[in-house]
């Protein structure tokens, strides 16, 4: 564009440069008002939590990001088909690993079970209060290494796919409480569910449930793929 605008007469060159600025702005505003909107429909409390919940929207469905800040219709869209159920854990998720970004040294970590009868495998892997079992399985090189290939998360912990199901100890099941009726959709689509069946994106660390077990089934319905 450059080397054009070198080479035009000043009328065009005017021109071209009005039309770059015109739609720089509009590239703005639109992305702009995209994170605006996830703020003020209330599923993002802040600048930094819309950015999160944007990134991982454009990683999860394999959009550019390009098209996502130049194309409202496709954030709309990808909104709609989250619902308020998904957009809401996406926001929870994004917020929890923004407040693991942040050192502390007060931060409480425990202890997950991990258990895999059908390789006959078992381990354990520290875990901080606030993580998922998603966050564990991809941000930790450990979890990466031991449980990456059994947690695969293939929509980036939206709730929108069922590969990161696992199955829980009968007294974590019932300290974490029921799951929404978004997982719970989601868990009907799983490999062989069970009544203590949770998505490990869902699964968070707290000092209550220290110690828990996760067994993880023995296949995965993959409806990404």
């Amino acid at each position: 564009l450059k080397a054009c605008l070198l080479s035009a007469s000043p009328i065009r060159r005017a021109a071209a440069l009005q039309f770059t600025q015109r739609n720089t702005i509009r590239k703005r505003y639109v992305h702009d008002s995209f994170r605006e909107k996830l703020v003020s429909l209330g599923y993002a409390k802040n600048e930094s939590v819309a950015k999160g919940m944007e990134d991982a929207l454009a990683v999860s469905f394999g959009i550019p990001r390009e098209k996502l800040q130049q194309q409202p219709s496709s954030a709309d869209d990808i909104l709609s088909s989250l619902g308020e159920g998904g957009l809401k854990a996406l926001a929870s998720s994004v917020e929890r690993e923004i407040a693991m970004n942040v050192e502390d040294e007060n931060v409480f970590v425990g202890t997950v079970h991990i258990e895999v009868p059908h390789h006959n495998l078992k381990f354990d892997l520290k875990m901080k209060q606030g993580q998922n079992l998603m966050q564990l399985a991809r941000d930790t090189s450990e979890g990466r290494e031991l449980l990456g290939e059994y947690v695969e998360c293939a929509c980036g912990g939206n709730m929108s796919c069922a590969t990161c199901h696992v199955y829980l100890d009968g007294d974590t099941f019932h300290e974490l409480g029921p799951p929404c009726e978004g997982e719970v959709d989601m868990l009907d689509l799983a490999f062989e569910p069970k009544e203590t069946s949770r998505l490990g994106c869902q699964i968070v660390m707290d000092e209550d449930v220290d110690g828990m077990t996760v067994t993880i089934p023995s296949g995965v319905n993959n409806f990404w793929s």
